[in-house]
């Protein structure tokens, strides 16, 4: 299965120190990553910004990302009559890695892990993306599924320290894992959940089923 993943969730997850642990949850390959062409661009593990992403990043979440980055595959295929559809039609919602992860021309079989809620949402919305939306919906995942597939294989208590030492989090994954006291396991998979639901009905059940 093809998994293709955005800037967001790489952050989020060296930030964790969760990568690995993600590539394990859907069941996949390094060799199945995709990543867009300029991911290691913006990110800064290549390029004239390195020193200042490693700096903006901190140095743990930096090395991490550099390392995961190292052989991950680029896409190098479009759906490009999708692809302009949303560029022109999407609106400022939809920004242009997501639209080029959102019309990869991908195996039967894939999975695009994004953290850019406000792009599903966009696309949800754009009746003229409504063919990409078909082909993708019930194929994508958010951070909450990932965190919630990881806990679940792992336990809360090898999660935990990872979101509590993070120093860049999503602000609503903190949150579940509890901001004074720390939330029981139960709790924190009812919160996940939640979360879930809640972008699923904001970008019309686009999300990939969650095993409950």
């Amino acid at each position: 299965m093809d998994l293709l993943i955005d800037n967001d969730i790489i952050i989020d997850l060296s930030s964790f120190d969760l990568c690995n642990q993600m590539i394990e949850a859907p069941g996949i390959q390094r060799t199945d990553i995709y990543i867009t062409s300029s991911v290691r661009y913006s990110l800064g593990v290549i390029g004239r910004r390195v020193a200042k992403k490693e700096e903006s990043f901190g140095k743990p979440t930096y090395d991490r990302m550099k390392s995961f980055l190292m052989g991950i595959q680029e896409i190098c295929n479009l759906y490009d009559d999708q692809y302009r559809t949303l560029i022109e039609n999407g609106g400022i919602g939809i920004d242009i890695g997501e639209a080029t992860l959102m019309t990869a021309v991908c195996s039967d079989e894939f999975l695009i892990a994004t953290g850019d809620k406000r792009s599903l949402k966009a696309l949800a919305a754009c009746g003229e993306c409504r063919n990409t939306f078909d082909r993708i919906r019930g194929k994508v995942i958010c951070l909450e599924q990932i965190i919630l597939k990881i806990v679940q294989i792992h336990g809360i208590e090898y999660v935990r320290p990872r979101i509590e030492a993070a120093t860049r989090i999503d602000k609503s994954v903190r949150f579940c894992f509890g901001v004074v006291t720390p939330a029981s396991e139960a709790s924190v998979i009812e919160c996940l959940l939640s979360n879930i639901d809640h972008v699923n009905r904001e970008s019309n059940n686009i999300l990939a089923p969650v095993e409950r």
